[in-house]
């Protein structure tokens, strides 16, 4: 599905998808799916974090002006 290139961060990863994703249902599936196969884990507090979870959400809107 996607190229995986490891950052030098902690428990941070980059993936460059082959497709764009088309549609936001389709975007929702990789995340409700787990489809990279995501594992999560529990903090020294105890605290369970899920595998796939959504850190933050822009929106852009692109549209095509045509001259009449």
């Amino acid at each position: 599905m996607a190229a995986f290139a490891p950052t030098t961060v902690n428990r941070t990863a980059v993936r460059d998808f082959v497709t764009p994703i088309t549609s936001v249902t389709s975007f929702n599936n990789i995340i409700d799916d787990n489809s990279f196969e995501c594992i999560g884990y529990t903090t020294r507090a105890g605290e369970t974090i899920a595998a796939v979870v959504r850190n933050r959400e822009h929106y852009t809107l692109m549209s095509e002006l045509h001259r009449r």
